[in-house]
């Protein structure tokens, strides 16, 4: 079965401010690693998948930058929202674009998060494909947490499960952002990952999932998918995709899934511009960023 990955780069700009601004938002942006955020989640892509097969999502106005940073990306592979209606959109209007006659896999992802070791953290991709391509269920990865953050969400799997690198455990329960008290006591138990946002599921159990967890989004897509295929009246996509309710992918499906799974990883992991570390070491990271507007 064919594989392929939607990268979500869209974004509002506010974290790293000024650096990053609302035409500029921090996956264009160099931080700690050489290339930026947004390059970076194509290279790592790109060891185990061909160029043809990454796609990346985003807002109109932002689908200048990424051909600037993406040369090597074909042009079909670029799909742009019209408005941003949060990550159940995105990911459910990219499966709509990707479908064909045969089902696929799809990786989603974030475009905007640093990765410590990438073949660890491809490895773990690869190993959450090969479920995926056998079941109807939903496989993420989870990163062993390094400190009691607030501000991300975290992953629980079963105490009597033993998490090695690379094996699929039964998850549990998705908490998100706890708060300071259930933080520490949930970093100290050994029985939670930090969630990653990044979901490995075929095109046809993302429809699936939309049809039974998001009906009103999935009828959507269903008008929109009447103007795919024939000449696109962008007036009449733009007011039906205005139409659909924000929401993110975790709340809408990811916490309602019964089938799902997580393939944990032991590398450093953040979403930056998020959480204590920028309380912890926030000249560390504001004086390796690059700025360029190009």
């Amino acid at each position: 079965m064919r594989v392929k990955a939607v990268i979500m780069a869209g974004g509002k700009g506010t974290r790293f401010w000024p650096y990053s601004r609302s035409h500029f938002p921090k996956q264009f942006l160099s931080i700690l690693n050489e290339g930026t955020l947004l390059q970076n989640t194509v290279k790592r892509l790109r060891s185990f998948l061909p160029v043809e097969d990454i796609y990346v999502t985003s807002l109109h106005s932002y689908i200048s930058q990424i051909r600037k940073q993406l040369p090597m990306i074909p042009e079909k592979n670029l799909i742009a929202e019209p408005v941003a209606k949060d990550t159940a959109a995105c990911i459910g209007f990219s499966a709509l674009r990707l479908t064909e006659k045969e089902d696929s896999v799809l990786i989603t992802l974030p475009s905007d998060h640093y990765i410590s070791d990438p073949e660890i953290y491809c490895q773990a991709l690869q190993t959450a494909v090969q479920r995926a391509e056998h079941e109807t269920c939903v496989v993420t990865i989870g990163v062993k947490p390094t400190r009691p953050e607030t501000e991300y969400g975290y992953i629980r799997v079963s105490q009597k499960t033993a998490c090695d690198d690379n094996e699929l455990v039964p998850v549990q329960q998705f908490i998100e952002k706890p708060r300071v008290s259930v933080a520490q006591n949930i970093f100290a138990d050994g029985q939670h990952y930090w969630n990653t946002g990044a979901f490995v599921w075929k095109t046809s159990t993302i429809f699936q999932l939309m049809e039974s967890h998001l009906p009103d989004l999935y009828e959507k897509l269903l008008q929109i998918k009447k103007l795919i295929g024939q000449k696109m009246d962008y007036n009449q996509f733009y007011t039906i995709y205005s139409e659909i309710e924000k929401q993110s992918i975790d709340f809408g499906i990811i916490e309602k899934c019964r089938s799902i799974y997580m393939v944990p990883v032991q590398c450093g992991w953040d979403d930056l511009g998020k959480g204590m570390h920028l309380n912890k070491r926030p000249k560390r990271i504001i004086n390796k960023i690059s700025y360029t507007d190009s």
